[in-house]
């Protein structure tokens, strides 16, 4: 079985070493590249074609998402997992997930869901936090 292969943006250099440290023993995926810059992402995504994108939050939404919709026009779009911190609020998230990252996940969680995050949007399914999809049912419920 081919490993799922894996790119990395962040521009904070201990963040990115800590998401291939944790990834490192595991067998079925694989990192093929850490980038710091958008500059570097595209080419690298075209390049190597990962089929998993980890990318830090602030870096996706600079210009209104416009790596997301980029990605999603110029080649076969990586899924995006949005690695987001405490200040980024529900609103900014589900504008990441409205343009195209299948989930998010916080980089208080990364050492217990990292993997997991991984291999279930590599087949196609979303990663949103439990209380966060509680929320967002919540917040229909009341629009409805």
């Amino acid at each position: 079985m081919q490993p799922i292969t894996v790119a990395i943006l962040d521009s904070d250099q201990v963040k990115r070493t800590a998401c291939e440290y944790l990834l490192r023993y595991e067998e079925d995926i694989q990192v093929v590249a850490q980038v710091a810059t958008l500059k570097e992402v595209t080419a690298t995504v075209l390049g190597l074609q990962p089929q998993v994108l980890l990318c830090r939050f602030s870096l996706a939404a600079v210009e209104s998402f416009a790596l997301l919709r980029s990605l999603r026009s110029e080649c076969p779009a990586p899924a995006v997992l949005l690695l987001t911190d405490r200040s980024i609020q529900d609103d900014q998230i589900m504008q990441g997930l409205n343009m195209g990252a299948r989930g998010h996940l916080s980089y208080d969680s990364i050492s217990s869901q990292l993997a997991k995050a991984i291999r279930s949007i590599s087949e196609g399914e979303a990663w949103i936090p439990r209380q966060m999809l509680g929320r967002l049912l919540e917040r229909a419920t009341r629009a409805a």
